[in-house]
């Protein structure tokens, strides 16, 4: 009797090639290993990668979900350095080019001991232009000890042989990865298996050389001593690997195939303590399609076998189906992954439960990604089920109002309503509850009528025996405006009124949201009397505000900002930007993306006052404002910014194209310290291109809502493009008074900018200017370094002091401000 032949299945062998390409890895920031669906490359970067010598990190791509990458990937920075990982996930994905510039040196400032692999496996699920782009410019800007390893199955760089010739990628191809004739030998013989030669070239000729259908080929040799060339690779996957399971293996495979990755607990959730281990090794010990993530601690499957599980499971009957549905629900209700456990929840038709996980949820998690499934969920929801959960609904309701689904959201504000009044089993704290809640959402379609939203208010507190559990004081209360008075100034001739209107408001609104807000009526207030001129009484009430404001981030910048425009009044220049860059260092990293934006609003604002249009931000000077994370409401605010900096840059035709598009927001609400700003903004320009009528006409426009209120600061910051307008129409005695207080408030702010421009000039020592004009070529740090022999950390801190100096944050503005002061 001849002895059975122990095949070694699991062994593994990799090419010289492939090994040289991978042992190159810490020579690049960036190793790209592309290729189809397998060809190895998980299994390739697991074995290859596993050195002493480095620190690996690995991230599994599972969906599409830009949102869920990038939370994935910040998590794996925060095993790295805990504080940055964190600040990147509150940041959300930096989706613009300022929230890029703070992502990328929050990464490439990393302090670490030795080589750092960061691995982003199958990232063809979520491949997006903005995610390559993002990753483009961050391989251009690491450290020398941090590379990035890509496996994908489809190409996403821009230029390759640019990249390579420039030594940032180590790029691995299809062809790389492919096994040669000699190979498959090699690897057979490893795996103990000895087959002809003509078997051989016709499994080389059959597979081109791809390592999955010459694996598959080598079981069925193992099993069924034959090597069949008739099957497809998903049929090979079926006959070598699936249909040799029993029974009980098959069914754990289809149930755990609708998880993208599972862990043991997972298992163990599926069959229970005692079998789980058993029947996990012995899954393993069948086939090599079941991978280890050994720093999560998860398993997941190769993808043609996800694709075979994924047809039978789909020829399984409905009732199978339903359960798994119901069991996988359950295991991601009870761990909190509440937008997973209602996905599951809706397959199963289990709606109760749906209601019970945006309850238990509160709303947090939803965003503009989940939009339409959640709508869908709710619109299929029975209304038997929607009169039940009224919090749910009202929670729900919420979220319609911030996706601007007006429709949706009137719908359900009035099938709730009526749920609620309708509901034999509701006692009537519990009621008027909920119908304050209703109050207090009904009360933001209502803005920016502080009257008319004090009145939602008033009926809430009448209402409700505690706070909004819906309605928390997180998030910024100005929706990322600039200042309060911009938002709540509606009337002309009413501005007092409306003052005394916010600050009777304002405790009603605090008393249901727990103090969100809280400092808006001082701080409009301090505005008022900023605008017109009384500095002393606008920085008490500044400081009002700022000091009530507590955790209210939105309301505490407007005060900053307030303040450092007093501070520019009053000739305080070193004051101003030290304040800027504090407010820049303690900002809440909470709220990044929408602050990020504001204090480059600051700079703009206080720049284009200055008459220093380089140190302008970038994306401001150029009209990049489509993907500014400020709410709707605070766009107005926006605009007026922007023209201020198209007045400076002497972009007079443009600025009149955009008047027309920045009124008519302005009139939406309505803002009307936008109007006033944007007509003199256009009076300047036609005043510049010698169209006197539409000039004098503009201007009266903004005086004739200013006037009303005694608002003469927009007039006294501007006065220099409309000096010669305001020397005419002194004559006429309707605006002689109101002129004479705005030539006396500039006479001295006039004085102080000048000493503000004084102290602004810098200079830069020969290194610093050296390397300040290298990085304005496009030269990378390594690059720099390389050239005038110092090393890379040397150039950061160099160009760190430069960026201080010149108060910008990107090399893309260095070439324009270098400019300015070289010529």
């Amino acid at each position: 009797m001849k002895n059975k032949i122990k095949y070694n299945t699991r062994a593994l062998y990799f090419t010289e090639k492939i090994s040289e390409k991978i042992d190159r890895v810490t020579d690049y920031p960036l190793t790209v290993i592309q290729a189809p669906m397998g060809y190895g490359k998980t299994t390739t970067m697991k074995q290859l990668l596993n050195k002493e010598d480095i620190y690996i990190y690995w991230l599994n791509i599972y969906t599409n979900s830009v949102e869920v990458f990038w939370r994935g990937f910040s998590n794996l920075i925060s095993k790295i350095d805990e504080k940055t990982g964190n600040d990147l996930s509150e940041m959300g994905f930096p989706d613009d080019d300022i929230l890029k510039w703070e992502a990328i040196q929050m990464i490439s400032n990393l302090k670490i001991d030795k080589d750092v692999v960061i691995v982003i496996d199958d990232y063809q699920f979520v491949s997006q232009s903005k995610i390559d782009e993002f990753l483009e410019i961050l391989i251009k800007d690491l450290e020398e000890n941090i590379h990035i390893v890509i496996g994908t199955r489809n190409s996403f760089l821009n230029d390759i042989n640019e990249l390579q010739l420039k030594h940032y990628l180590n790029y691995i191809s299809k062809e790389d990865m492919e096994f040669t004739r000699e190979d498959i030998v090699s690897y057979y013989q490893l795996c103990k298996v000895y087959l002809k030669d003509e078997y051989i070239n016709k499994i080389y000729k059959y597979s081109e050389g791809w390592i999955s259908v010459i694996y598959l080929f080598m079981l069925n040799y193992t099993e069924n001593k034959t090597i069949d060339l008739q099957n497809n690779i998903y049929d090979l996957m079926e006959t070598t690997v699936y249909r040799n399971l029993r029974d009980e293996l098959k069914d754990l495979l289809l149930r755990l195939s609708i998880f993208d990755k599972f862990s043991m607990d997972v298992i163990r959730y599926i069959v229970g303590e005692e079998k789980a281990e058993i029947l996990l090794s012995e899954l393993l010990s069948k086939n090599g399609f079941i991978k280890y993530d050994s720093i999560n601690k998860e398993y997941y499957f190769h993808s043609i076998l996800k694709k075979c599980l994924d047809e039978k499971f789909e020829e399984k009957p409905q009732s199978f189906k339903l359960e798994v549905y119901k069991n996988t629900s359950k295991w991601f209700y009870n761990r909190k992954e509440y937008l997973q456990a209602m996905e599951y929840f809706y397959k199963s038709g289990d709606f109760e439960m749906i209601m019970k996980c945006i309850e238990k949820d509160r709303g947090n998690t939803i965003t503009m990604e989940q939009k339409d499934c959640i709508i869908n969920y709710m619109e299929s929801c029975p209304k038997e089920i929607k009169k039940k959960n009224h919090l749910a609904m009202l929670i729900y309701i919420r979220r319609l109002f911030t996706f601007n689904e007006k429709e949706l959201f009137a719908k359900a504000c009035r099938e709730t309503l009526a749920n609620i009044q309708a509901d034999g089993d509701l006692n009537s704290k519990m009621r008027n509850q909920l119908l304050g809640e209703i109050q207090l959402i009904i009360s933001f379609t209502k803005y920016n009528d502080i009257e008319e939203m004090s009145k939602c208010h008033r009926k809430a507190c009448e209402l409700m025996s505690t706070p909004s559990t819906i309605n928390t004081n997180h998030g910024t209360w100005t929706f990322g405006s600039l200042s309060v008075l911009y938002m709540f100034y509606r009337e002309k001739g009413k501005l007092d009124r409306q003052l005394e209107i916010i600050k009777e408001a304002m405790p009603y609104y605090y008393k249901v949201t727990s103090g969100h807000g809280r400092g808006a009526e001082h701080m409009m207030e301090a505005e008022v009397f900023f605008n017109r001129g009384d500095f002393e009484n606008a920085e008490i009430a500044m400081h009002k505000a700022i000091l009530d404001a507590n955790m209210e981030s939105g309301i505490k910048l407007c005060g900053y900002f307030l303040n450092i425009r007093i501070l520019l009044a009053k000739g305080l220049y070193e004051k101003a930007i030290s304040l800027c860059e504090k407010v820049r260092e303690n900002m809440d990293k909470k709220q990044l993306n929408i602050f990020a934006h504001i204090l480059d609003l600051f700079d703009a604002f206080i720049y284009s006052n200055l008459n220093n249009k380089e140190k302008i931000p970038t994306w401001i000077r150029k009209g990049n404002l489509d993907n500014i994370k400020v709410f709707f409401p605070a766009m107005p605010c926006v605009n007026l910014v922007y023209s201020k900096v198209l007045l400076v840059q002497e972009e007079y035709t443009k600025l009149l194209g955009f008047y027309e598009k920045s009124i008519a927001m302005a009139k939406i609400f309505p803002n009307l310290l936008c109007e006033i700003y944007a007509n003199i903004h256009v009076s300047a320009c036609f005043n510049k291109l010698r169209k006197k009528e539409e000039a004098f006409k503009k201007l009266k426009c903004a005086l004739d809502i200013a006037m009303a209120d005694d608002l003469y600061m927009p007039f006294v910051e501007n006065y220099n493009y409309i000096e010669a307008l305001f020397r005419e129409l002194k004559t006429e005695f309707k605006y002689r008074d109101f002129i004479r207080v705005v030539e006396k408030l500039y006479k001295e702010y006039k004085v102080s900018i000048s000493i503000c421009n004084d102290e602004e000039k810098v200079e830069l020592t020969n290194r610093e200017m050296e390397i300040a004009i290298l990085a304005s070529k496009g030269m990378t740090n390594k690059e720099i370094a390389d050239k005038i022999y110092v090393s890379v950390n040397t150039v950061k801190a160099i160009l760190k002091t430069v960026f201080k100096k010149l108060s910008i944050k990107s090399r893309a503005q260095l070439g324009v401000v270098l400019d300015d002061i070289l010529n």
